[in-house]
Formats: C-alpha cells, structure tokens, sequence
C-alpha cells in the first residue's frame, strides 16, 4: 500500500511538471534619461478680476474751464501731487476785490475806533452831548462788524482759488480723466 501512495504521489508531481511555466514579460519599449539637476520656479496662473484696495472719485469743488492736467494716465501718483489746474484767473479777480473790501472796512473800524476814543475824551469833558458819544461808539461797532464780514468774504474767496488746484488725496496709480 506505501508503495501506492507513492507511486500516486510521482504521478501528481509529474502530472504538474508537465504545465509550462509563465515566462516573465519582456521589459517595456522606450529610452532612458539621465535625470537633470536645475532650479524649478512654480507659478499657478489665476482667472479673476484684480481691484484696488482704494480707489477716490476726484470732484472739483469749484466750476470753471480745464486749464491743465498734470498727469499721464496710468502712472503712478503720490498723495498730493497735482492732478487738474481750473482757470483760477476769476477766483483771483474775485479775491483781489474781496481782499480791497476787507482792507477798505478795516481802515473805517479804525477810523471809527479813532472817533470813538476822542468822543469818549470830550464826553468826559463835556463838550459833546451823550447823544453824540453813542453815536460814535455805535459806528465803531458797526465798523467792526463789517470788517468781520468783509473778512468772511475774502476767506471764502481766497478757498475757492485754492480749489482751483486739484490735487490727489492718496497714492497710487491714476486711471482714466474723465473730464
């Protein structure tokens, strides 16, 4: 019987010898590189939209002809550089006159002021009645108050040929002048 089981076992190993053996597969086709050694810079290329952090609607203040721009569109800018010049020649004509109103009031308060002093001494004295001191005391204030408004006049002249020049609020590049 050991010589069946034996005898079985021969023919089960020989009975697998017979399949053929896979052969390993054949290397695939193509050449061969030596690896390069260089500096690589990465960049991702985006789709979108860029925008300023800030960005100034530039208004003037005063009406009047374009008489210059100061700048090329699409440069850069520093914060207050000239940007637009509007014709001052009104303004200045306007603040000349305003300025000779003003110089014109202060010489009356002066010369009321003058009057009042003197109509003070003689009051004190007697020579004038309280009727006429009052009324000097009086053109003396009015005097003052004109010269103040006066003032107003010339300073509100005055800010508006300094409107005249435009000038950027902020830094940056400038776009278009629309004008």
């Amino acid at each position: 019987a050991l010589s069946r089981v034996v005898a079985f076992a021969l023919a089960v190993m020989l009975a697998g010898c017979g399949k053929p053996t896979p052969s390993p597969a054949p290397p695939p086709g193509g050449s061969v590189v030596q690896p390069v050694s260089r500096e690589i810079i990465e960049w991702d290329e985006y789709i979108g939209r860029l925008e300023s952090p800030e960005t100034v609607e530039v208004r003037a203040r005063v009406s009047g002809y374009l008489d210059k721009v100061h700048f090329k569109e699409g440069k850069e800018v520093k914060k207050g550089d000239p940007l637009f010049t509007i014709d001052p020649r009104p303004y200045q004509a306007e603040f000349d006159r305003a300025d000779g109103e003003y110089q014109r009031a202060l010489n009356q308060a002066e010369l009321a002021k003058n009057e009042a002093e003197r109509g003070s001494k003689l009051g004190g004295a007697k020579v004038i009645s309280a009727e006429e001191l009052d009324t000097r005391t009086k053109n003396y204030n009015t005097a003052l108050a004109a010269a103040k408004a006066a003032k107003g006049t010339a300073d509100l002249a005055k800010l508006n040929l300094e409107f005249c020049q435009i000038h950027a609020p902020i830094g940056g590049r400038i776009s278009r002048a629309l004008v």
